[in-house]
């Protein structure tokens, strides 16, 4: 089954048509903010403008590249198969400014090939993280997305600095081409023809870049210098020689590995917004995305650009317009490649206002956000899980609230390299030690009669809290046992207690029932199998209890061991 607002599904071909422009309409929103970082670099690398030019090109490559590998289904396991085309990503600047004045472009290389390196290697064993990444996490991480995208194009769209504490508001030309920009992917995607919304974002795009065009808010020398060198050039990467410098290691790994838990966040999103069935993150997919990822970083790297990531915002524009087929995102990939090869179009690309770019930020950052609630929402959460998630959330804002202070903390300056890094390794540090005292078996002694009810009721919701357990599968856990406590007093010897297991993994609940008295044969519990008729006093008989608990169950057995009756209930988590 399908996303009820899903137009064309992950395996699905769309026309070329509707192919080519929701790439371009993707590929639109990536360069701007994206191809600005190796730009800072290259100038904090102080290279002059034909090396600047000849980074960007490399960078068009890159980005081409990353996106083939990430949206691709390829053997061996590589490649995630989900529309996620890589960005250039921030969590990567401060190491490279440092490799930059340290030793230039050439040592910006070969850190980065180190940091893909790092990647690759954490792809390996990235299954056996399972238990330190639990949905709730994986919840948490794409709710950052969300929260940090937002964050980014409301900056973008007011012209604000990364430091614009107190900053008041800056309503300039600009900002306001911004605003209208965000109104009308709005109206467009909610009010306009359905064959259209899958375009809000580029029929409103290029309208954006007219007006400001026509307003002088787009620099002509600019595009001329584009322009100056022909229409068509073959793109000369800045190779040169990759440098290390052991200095530098510990801070790209810890990049790295920020980076890889944003492109688990990423992925994570894709997986839930692909399956309506979705419960959990699949590994296996994780694994080959992540591989994808530190490939793509490597090979970043050799061709002299930065760090990159898959583009949370083309994920939240594929929910928004419902185009979520990869091949989208491999036409993205090989139009970037297309692109490099032509410097005018490059100059175009990057022409586009950033207050317009922060638009489309916003928008595609909504979709992300809500995602991310509601996975954390389908879980059920006790205390330690609601500080798990309350304090990495909190942590993490606090990132961008108050930048200062953690600047001046050098020590913690890898760690918390970006608010998303600082809220997951938070949560993921402390469900590591709440971990601690939490048994994956429960077990509870019910004495038949008033208030047994209540016990059940009480003991699953610790339980499934205590656990994380989905909310649905749960409640059904606790309708099949609440039913059996309504029926222990006319199947349990008197002055005798019923003993209920439940076992939890990531994937099943178990619960055991024993107790000593009446055997009962387990009634057909098939659908649309009819039962005895309800006694005038109301009660329930207990076959036609045992009825109901075997339609809660995903599985029912029952026996006779050692003088004790036991029943045993599965249920797919």
């Amino acid at each position: 089954m399908r996303p009820t607002t899903e137009q064309f599904g992950v395996d699905d071909r769309p026309p070329f048509g509707v192919t080519f422009f929701t790439a371009i309409q993707h590929l639109a929103a990536i360069a701007p903010p994206g191809l600005v970082l190796p730009v800072l670099v290259a100038r904090h690398a102080r290279a002059d403008q034909a090396t600047m030019n000849a980074m960007l090109a490399g960078s068009m490559l890159a980005l081409g590249i990353a996106s083939l590998l990430q949206c691709g289904r390829w053997r061996g396991g590589l490649g995630s198969g989900f529309l996620a085309p890589a960005i250039f990503t921030a969590a990567y600047l401060p190491p490279c400014f440092h490799a930059a004045e340290r030793g230039g472009l050439p040592l910006v290389a070969g850190m980065m090939i180190f940091a893909g390196a790092c990647e690759v290697l954490l792809s390996r064993v990235l299954g056996r993280l399972r238990p330190w990444l639990p949905t709730e996490i994986a919840g948490l991480a794409v709710t950052m997305i969300g929260v940090v995208l937002g964050i980014l194009g409301f900056r973008l769209m007011f012209g604000l600095p990364e430091t614009s504490a107190g900053a008041g508001p800056a309503m300039t030309v600009g900002t306001v081409i911004g605003l209208c920009s965000l109104a009308g992917i709005f109206f467009v995607n909610i009010w306009g023809p359905r064959p259209l919304r899958i375009y809000a974002v580029l029929i409103v795009l290029v309208v954006a870049w007219a007006a400001a065009a026509w307003l002088g808010e787009i620099d002509p020398e600019a595009l001329r210098e584009g322009f100056r060198h022909g229409v068509l050039g073959l793109p000369r990467p800045p190779l040169a020689l990759p440098q290390f410098d052991a200095g530098l290691a510990f801070e790209f790994a810890v990049t790295a590995l920020a980076s890889s838990l944003r492109t688990v966040g990423d992925l994570t999103t894709c997986q839930k917004i692909n399956d309506p069935g979705w419960q959990r993150p699949d590994m296996v997919s994780l694994k080959r995305g992540l591989l994808a990822d530190g490939l793509g970083n490597m090979i970043a790297g050799g061709l002299g650009t930065m760090g990159l990531s898959p583009f949370s915002g083309s994920i939240g524009i594929s929910v928004a317009t419902g185009v979520k087929a990869r091949r989208v995102g491999l036409a993205v990939g090989i139009i970037f490649i297309v692109l490099a090869f032509f410097p005018g179009a490059i100059a175009l690309s990057t022409s586009i206002p950033m207050p317009v770019s922060g638009a489309i930020l916003l928008f595609s950052s909504c979709f992300i956000l809500i995602n991310g609630l509601q996975i954390i929402l389908s879980r059920l959460l006790d205390n330690r899980k609601v500080l798990v998630v309350g304090l990495g959330l909190i942590f993490g804002l606090s990132r961008d609230i108050f930048p200062d202070f953690f600047n001046h903390l050098p020590l913690l300056a890898p760690l918390a390299a970006s608010s998303l890094a600082e809220a997951l390794l938070v949560a993921i540090l402390l469900n590591f030690f709440f971990r601690i005292g939490t048994r994956m078996r429960a077990q509870l002694t019910l004495a038949p009669g008033d208030g047994a009810v209540d016990r059940v009721h009480a003991f699953c919701q610790a339980q499934g809290g205590a656990w994380a357990a989905r909310r649905d599968v749960m409640q059904r856990v606790t309708l099949a046992l609440a039913e059996f406590a309504e029926t222990a007093g006319e199947v349990v010897e008197p002055g005798r207690e019923a003993e209920i297991e439940l076992a939890f993994d990531e994937f099943h609940i178990d619960a055991t029932i024993r107790y000593a008295g009446r055997a009962l044969e387990k009634a057909d519990a098939g659908p649309g199998a009819a039962g005895p008729d309800l006694p005038e006093g109301g009660e329930l008989p207990a076959d036609l209890s045992l009825r109901i608990i075997g339609r809660m169950a995903d599985r029912f057995t029952s026996g006779r061991q050692g003088g004790m009756q036991w029943l045993k209930l599965g249920f797919e988590h």
